[in-house]
Parts: C-alpha cells; sequence; structure tokens
C-alpha cells in the first residue's frame, strides 16, 4: 500500500512538472514571436511596373506616364494625403525651387495598398543657356507658373523631378502631419 501511494505521488510530481515545462514553453515561444512593424511605403515606378531608368529625356509638350503607390502596414486605418511637387534637381550646387502641383487624399486599410498612372505633360520653352517652364499638365489638368532653370553644364542638362510626400491625419489635431516619408520620380532632363 505504501509503495501505490509513492508510485502515485511520483506521477503526480512527474505530470506537475511536465505541466510547468509545456506551459513555459508556450510563453516562451509566445512572447518571443516578433511583432509586425508599422510603416508606409511609397513609390515610384513605371506605369507597367518597370523600374524607371534615373534620369529620363523629355521634350516639351510631349505626354508621359509615371506610377505612384502608397502602402499601409500601421495595423489601422489611416487617412492619407499625398502632395505632389515639381521641383528642380537637387544636384550640383544648385538650389531647389518646388512648386506644389496637386494632392491626393485617400483612406488605407492595413495591408492595403493604393496606386495610379499618372500623366504629365511640361510646357516649356528654351531661352540662351536655360529652359523656361510654363506649366505642367497633369492628368488633363494645367497648372501654370513660371519657373527656369539653368543649364546645369557638370551633368549636361536641365534637371527637373516630380516628388510625392505623404502625410497622415492625426485624430487628435484634426490635421495631416509629414510622415517624412517621399519619393521621387527620375531626374526629368529637359531636352527641345
Amino acid at each position: 500500500m505504501f509503495l501505490v501511494a509513492d508510485q502515485e505521488m511520483l506521477l503526480a510530481q512527474t505530470i506537475f512538472v511536465c505541466s510547468i515545462i509545456l506551459i513555459s514553453s508556450f510563453v516562451y515561444i509566445f512572447m518571443s514571436t516578433p511583432q509586425k512593424q508599422s510603416f508606409f511605403q511609397v513609390w515610384v515606378i513605371g506605369p507597367n511596373g518597370a523600374i524607371l531608368e534615373p534620369v529620363l529625356a523629355i521634350s516639351s509638350n510631349q505626354s508621359y506616364l509615371i506610377s505612384v503607390g502608397v502602402q499601409n502596414t500601421m495595423r489601422h486605418i489611416e487617412y492619407c494625403r499625398l502632395t505632389t511637387k515639381f521641383q528642380s534637381a537637387p544636384l550640383s550646387n544648385v538650389s531647389t525651387t518646388s512648386v506644389e502641383l496637386e494632392d491626393f487624399r485617400f483612406f488605407l486599410l492595413d495591408n492595403e495598398t493604393w496606386a495610379r498612372n499618372i500623366s504629365f505633360e511640361i510646357d516649356s520653352t528654351a531661352e540662351d543657356a536655360m529652359i523656361r517652364i510654363h506649366g505642367i499638365k497633369l492628368d488633363g489638368s494645367y497648372f501654370m507658373f513660371n519657373l527656369t532653370s539653368a543649364f546645369d553644364s557638370d551633368l549636361n542638362g536641365f534637371f527637373w523631378q516630380f516628388r510625392f510626400d505623404l502625410w497622415a491625419f492625426n485624430t487628435s489635431s484634426f490635421d495631416f502631419y509629414s510622415t517624412n516619408i517621399w519619393a521621387s520620380s527620375p531626374f526629368l532632363n529637359m531636352t527641345q
């Protein structure tokens, strides 16, 4: 009788120790699983999904197409604003000039992607050693302005680019804040 009680006690202790080992293993696995990172992605690619060349030679009043996209992996829905700027390319020692053109506003669920093809046409004329840009036709809307670009003799061209800055809505302040995430088009070398 004394032997049976010892065996039952040993079995109970073995089950208890195995349970502790099993539970602690599950707790370790659960606690050490890497958490999903929260971030946005913004990109500019060709309309067919191809990577664009770093420099595109473009001509005045010719139509071109690029694609811009945003992906949300912030773990919740986001209200986004994507601003479109046209700016002189930050090359050499030339100061950057820019003009804001258009912005897109959209909601993104977690793991959702917003993408859009954007057509553009630049209205410009050559004047001596510079290019004067009178405006841009962007997705059928004409934006009129007056920008000039001097010839960059080091790089042999007149360089501009589109920049897309991502803003997200802050529900506390009821305003958009800069995410400091942006993407730019390839350098656009203006030719006539």
